[in-house]
């Protein structure tokens, strides 16, 4: 019997991070799946779909913002003034059929790219933190072709179709911007 358990993780991602994706086959019934490690989160990705959908996410991700975020990880001030120390949350989660994201690039009042579904959130502050998320999702996408029977699209393709959508979007705000001046 599945049970839904209503939580969300939310990750700030600060700098390089460890990176890792890799094969498992440790379910029930011996099905493959890929395991994709970025920073403190670890995804199951049970089929092919949810590791696509993720992946996509992650393109989606680095085409928004990838000229909109400091390149190195900025100093963020502690306001009381404590020795820092080390906290490492860690997520473990499995994903499976569809998965639904949003993506949202640096705004004056976040300066930081959002990923987000309904059970992650990974707020990215700066270039080489995304870099990391992305070559992770990227690592996960080029394996699962080795191992799912039904293959997601490749990593490069993800990219181009976020690229080619980016473009589009921006084709067509600047036609309604035009139009709108003519009037």
């Amino acid at each position: 019997m599945s049970s839904s358990w209503p939580i969300e993780l939310v990750v700030d991602a600060h700098g390089g991070d460890k990176v890792r994706a890799y094969p498992r086959r440790n379910t029930p019934d011996g099905t493959p799946h890929v395991v994709v490690r970025a920073g403190p989160i670890l995804v199951h990705c049970l089929d092919a779909r949810a590791l696509q959908d993720t992946a996509a996410a992650w393109a989606r991700a680095i085409v928004l913002s990838e000229d909109a975020l400091p390149s190195t990880p900025q100093p963020r001030p502690d306001p009381l003034r404590q020795p820092s120390g080390y906290g490492a949350p860690a997520g473990v989660v499995m994903a499976e059929g569809p998965q639904r994201w949003d993506v949202r690039e640096p705004q004056p009042e976040h300066p930081f790219t959002r990923v987000s579904s309904p059970w992650l959130t990974v707020r990215v502050h700066d270039q080489q933190a995304l870099d990391a998320h992305v070559r992770a999702w990227a690592f996960g996408s080029d394996l699962a072709q080795l191992v799912f029977k039904t293959r997601p699209l490749p990593f490069n393709r993800l990219l181009e179709q976020e690229r080619t959508r980016r473009a589009r979007d921006l084709y067509e705000a600047d036609q309604r911007r035009s139009t709108g001046r003519s009037r």
